[in-house]
């Protein structure tokens, strides 16, 4: 089930597989050559799915195929920021949530009926509404975005504010454990440790659940994709730092994501959100905390495990078939970060043993060739990481914000890609004494003041405790 942007049927490389056998290789290798000839590890923005609530792609860019997806994730109740509470129901590690009642799961809220909605009674086909239509009078279709699985993203406009455009996500509410219920419950909880795309409504009618939020952007494959050089050391630093904050905030409410990938990653879309980075898909999360008494603590690390996320960008233990934990995900942003500055040795690459052999014994200055030398800095501290290891965020971003200051860029400089763009929202500047470098204050400072999620004491903000 793929949540947030994605939360239907992606196409994306997500790999579902068994466990492998004691001899490390699958019981049927026939059988597994077969599967994995499907598996192209990269991104699939694909107009027919609901990955993007951002723009869509002017042309199809298939370079990946999917395996069938993985199943729902199994969270135990995720803890709430600063003061988590505990879950109504107390779950053994492994254990599936109750299907109608999924821990951390908030449902809709019930909204009246109007009219257009009663119209819509019987089986209304969510995958098909006309551009013009009005859903709870207010949001007025534009187009479709994506569908799959039984419901659909489209691009609608407020009928109390024509020009703001969002995203509205609707599924048909006949399954009491869908996707968007669950979607719903993780979002409410990221508004609360900021940084996060923004819900602005939703609501739940006889036919259908619905949620309107924030509309945004390229996600960084297609950014890669759109660029006729490559993206410059500062920028990627930028996008490191942006990414790291994204991810360490879906860490304190007690998840970890498992499929950190560039496709994963979006920018706002319009004025400063240009600049900022958006965590999106939430269909692999697993919740790694349970409570014991009135403690949150981490979970017991399982012996082996499915596969989970995209064999270009996982970690060699997620290769293993080992319990991921909140270091795999920072594995997978540094993987993520070299395919989008250059490109990973793997990238054409299908076969998953061989891509773990490159993972595995590559020297580090061809995996991160034409990388900042950062990059290997990280990868080593990275490696030193175990299973239940609270990452040091404030040592990663300290690694990246040294990279960004040695190529001489600030925070508040502009993405190349942006500097053309004849946007006045785009400026930087809020007024003409916040230009860089210039009157009011040092050059960082400022940059914390525009961007307040890269202050070092956000990484250094210690939320859920372990």
């Amino acid at each position: 089930m793929i949540l947030l942007t994605r939360h239907f049927s992606s196409k994306a490389a997500r790999v579902r597989m068994p466990p492998p056998a004691p001899n490390g290789r699958s019981k049927k290798k026939d059988k597994k050559k077969k599967d994995m000839a499907q598996v192209t590890p990269g991104e699939t923005p694909d107009a027919n799915n609901t990955n993007a609530i951002g723009e869509a792609p002017a042309t199809p860019e298939v370079t990946e195929q999917a395996l069938p997806p993985a199943p729902a994730p199994t969270p135990d109740a995720p803890p709430k920021a600063k003061e988590p509470k505990a879950a109504a129901k107390q779950q053994q590690d492994g254990e599936l949530p109750d299907a109608d009642n999924p821990a951390g799961s908030k449902d809709l809220p019930d909204m009246p009926m109007t009219i257009a909605e009663k119209s819509m009674l019987g089986t209304p086909d969510i995958a098909s509404l006309p551009a013009g239509k009005l859903i709870t009078e207010r949001w007025k279709i534009i187009d479709k975005l994506g569908e799959g699985g039984g419901g659909a993203v489209y691009r609608v406009t407020d009928n109390t504010m024509a020009y703001v455009q969002r995203a509205l996500k609707i599924e048909a509410s006949a399954d009491a454990a869908g996707a968007l219920k669950l979607e719903y419950g993780l979002l409410t909880d990221l508004q609360k440790v900021n940084h996060s795309v923004q819900i602005i409504v939703a609501g739940k009618l006889p036919e259908f659940r619905y949620m309107v939020i924030q509309l945004l952007g390229k996600d960084l494959y297609a950014l890669k994709r759109s660029l006729t050089e490559p993206i410059s050391d500062g920028s990627i630093f930028k996008i490191g730092m942006m990414s790291l904050y994204a991810i360490k905030q879906l860490h304190e409410i007690g998840y970890i994501h498992r499929d950190i990938k560039p496709g994963n990653l979006m920018f706002g879309r319009e004025g400063r959100e240009r600049q900022t980075i958006y965590l999106i898909d939430y269909g692999m999360v697993r919740s790694y905390v349970r409570k014991v008494g009135d403690k949150w603590k981490v979970r017991k690390e399982r012996e082996k495990c499915e596969f989970r996320g995209t064999l270009r960008y996982c970690s060699l233990n997620v290769h293993m078939r080992r319990e991921q934990c909140r270091a795999d995900d920072l594995w997978s942003l540094l993987y993520s970060m070299t395919e989008v500055h250059f490109r990973l040795p793997w990238n054409k690459e299908n076969d998953e043993e061989k891509i773990m052999r490159s993972k595995k014994t590559l020297p580090d200055t061809t995996i991160f060739m034409h990388c900042p030398r950062e990059f290997i800095e990280i990868k080593h501290y990275l490696k030193g990481l175990t299973y239940a290891d609270r990452p040091d965020y404030l040592k990663i971003y300290q690694i990246m914000w040294k990279g960004m200051k040695r190529n001489k860029f600030q925070f508040s400089t502009p993405f190349e890609w942006n500097k053309d763009v004849d946007d006045p929202q785009t400026a930087i500047e809020s007024n003409p004494d916040e230009k860089r470098g210039e009157k009011c204050e040092n050059p960082d400072e400022l940059d914390y003041k525009l961007f307040p999620m890269i202050h070092p004491d956000r990484f250094k903000e210690n939320i859920i405790g372990l």
